[in-house]
């Protein structure tokens, strides 16, 4: 749920940086090493924010996509998404995220679609799943702001100018009327350059976020199996860049502890299971009870005085 408002501690960063210092020492004491993995959209800030988690948790940084580069000669994501394919970018991604789920102490930052694949939730439900979830419009801005070129789901070749195409003449085979034309033309664009280049940027912009919520809307189901959900809302002068990093620490080390907690209680709560009417019977439920032997029985009522003294016979 988007919180409607911010928390006190948020609008005051030395209250913010005083509340962080305990929040580390509680949330280390409930971890007990166990780990922590990031998902969410491409822009939602989990290599940003797993850093300044495993550092404030003393933990080791983890960011599986930097792996499978490293495993293909640092060939980026893009390059790897391009010339391999998705389905072979899954697959590897799938078995970085398996042999990472064998280790603790360890914050894990993964790829916008590690969620798609079922066996990888039981990896890394070894540990705690954390959702860093932002609106589309606020995850279009980060992404174009960080190179669209850099996502290989969002990033699109350039259509290569018809060398037959009779509109790109060369400057030699125009005429001297298309040449003057021409230069016009030139003129009269450098006057409206500015004004092309902020409604090229407005049009890619709303090109990303209408992408962005189409993946977000087929992702959500699998986003919302996560074990806890960090709103990446911002308020007054972070509204449009979203909260910052440390806001979303903030919220994400106080999700922490209050799952660890909630967690406990449960456990503690089943401990405490009784079945109903035990207390009353003093004994087990009839099912679960030892059942004597007609002859035990039987000997049982002899020695009692209520039944004949069949040891006699």
């Amino acid at each position: 749920m988007e919180p409607l408002a911010p928390e006190p501690e948020e609008e005051d960063f030395d209250l913010l940086s005083d509340k962080i210092a305990v929040l580390q020492t509680q949330v280390l004491d409930e971890l007990k090493g166990c780990s922590v993995w990031l998902i969410g959209m491409m822009g939602s800030g989990k290599s940003t924010t797993g850093k300044m988690l495993a550092n404030t948790l003393r933990y080791s940084f983890i960011d599986t996509d930097t792996l499978i580069e490293a495993a293909h000669e640092k060939r980026p994501v893009a390059d790897i998404f391009a010339k391999d394919g998705e389905p072979y970018f899954r697959k590897v991604e799938s078995q970085v995220v398996r042999e990472l789920s064998a280790y603790k102490s360890m914050v894990i930052s993964t790829g916008g679609g590690a969620v798609l694949l079922p066996e990888n939730w039981g990896y890394m439900h070894n540990g705690i799943v954390a959702w860093l979830s932002g609106e589309p419009s606020l995850l279009a801005r980060r992404v174009a702001a960080d190179g669209i070129s850099k996502r290989p789901l969002l990033a699109t070749p350039t259509p290569t100018p018809d060398p037959f195409d009779g509109s790109s003449s060369s400057s030699s085979d125009a005429s001297p009327t298309s040449s003057a034309a021409s230069s016009s033309e030139s003129t009269a664009s450098s006057f409206s350059a500015d004004s092309a280049s902020s409604s090229s940027t407005t049009e890619s912009l709303s090109a990303v976020e209408a992408r962005l919520s189409a993946m977000l809307a087929d992702r959500t189901k699998f986003y919302e199996n996560a074990d806890i959900i960090i709103p990446l809302t911002g308020f007054g002068v972070d509204v449009e860049s979203g909260a910052p990093t440390a806001v979303v620490m903030f919220r994400l080390l106080k999700s922490l502890l209050l799952r660890i907690q909630t967690t406990k209680a449960e456990r503690e709560e089943k401990r405490k299971f009784t079945i109903e009417g035990a207390e009353t019977q003093r004994t087990q439920p009839r099912s679960m009870r030892v059942v004597d032997t007609p002859a035990q029985a039987a000997a049982a009522l002899a020695e009692s005085g209520l039944g004949p003294d069949l040891t006699q016979h």
